[in-house]
């Protein structure tokens, strides 16, 4: 057990600056960027700066969720510096695909966490954001719970961007302070999806779709603009069921206004169930 000057003390030991993480990474690496809104932000900046040190690095992310693709995307020329990889694309990772520098992983979501520990697909570096540690010594990655802990388990080195927006998860992945290599420090909002635009014809789609599911269901919705309509269409519903993937604000939505519950559901019954 650490005490608590112990613990205050190996964090400052491993207090680092964001262009230090950067410099741990060597020509060939193949690292990880973190899951949705838990990619970081500073150390892309610091590795961008890098730019024409890079030779035949890999960067792998998932679902990233940020306005623009990442900074050494634009820092970086050709595959042969720096080649990008998602096993979740995203409106960010397809910019990155038409200019032909990122590549789909084939994977199942479900076994997502076992590719990284699994089949040489470890990486050498995985950098993540996290939420403040707690009095234990532990830090909780937050709503990046899909798979990144398969990614954390097989990484050689890990570094993390500590983000006190970062919120921390009930049952999330906690790391300790002593399974870290280094942190850095950052007060970044993070990232959100801005709200889809529903057209009429999403509103009609989703309306039709509503009308097939009946009360008492158990329901998983993805994001975009039909699945947006049919949270909006199953407002009328009763005793609804949440076991889900990605939870969205459509389910939010179905929450506050009671016809979610959780009443009928199988299993985990009264509880909305999500991945991230």
């Amino acid at each position: 057990m650490y005490k608590v000057s112990e613990l205050a003390n190996e964090y400052k030991r491993k207090l680092i600056t964001a262009d230090k993480a950067a410099a741990m990474v060597r020509n060939g690496s193949r690292i990880h960027f973190g899951l949705g809104c838990g990619t970081v932000i500073d150390i892309d900046k610091a590795l961008a700066k890098r730019a024409d040190e890079l030779k035949d690095v890999t960067i792998i992310s998932t679902v990233s969720i940020r306005e623009k693709p990442f900074e050494t995307f634009y820092a970086t020329q050709s595959n042969d510096q720096v080649r990008f990889a998602s096993a979740h694309f995203s409106a960010q990772d397809r910019i990155m695909n038409r200019e032909g520098r990122c590549w789909y992983i084939p994977m199942m979501f479900n076994e997502l966490p076992y590719l990284w520990t699994n089949n040489n697909n470890e990486v050498d570096i995985a950098f993540f954001q996290v939420a403040p540690m707690d009095e234990h010594g532990n830090f909780n990655i937050g709503p990046q719970v899909a798979d990144m802990w398969g990614v954390i388990k097989s990484a050689k080195l890990r570094i993390v961007e500590v983000n006190e927006n970062t919120p921390r998860a009930v049952c999330g992945t906690q790391l300790h302070i002593s399974q870290i290599t280094g942190l850095v420090e950052n007060t970044f909002e993070l990232p959100t999806l801005p709200p889809a635009k529903l057209d009429e014809t999403s509103i009609t789609i989703g309306n039709l779709i509503a009308e097939q599911i009946q009360d008492g269901a158990c329901i998983q919705l993805g994001i975009g603009a039909i699945p947006d309509a049919v949270g909006m269409a199953l407002k009328a519903k009763h005793d609804l069921g949440i076991h889900t993937e990605m939870f969205t604000s459509s389910m939010v939505d179905l929450i506050e206004c009671g016809a979610v519950n959780n009443s009928k559901k199988q299993i985990h019954r009264g509880i909305s169930v999500t991945t991230f």
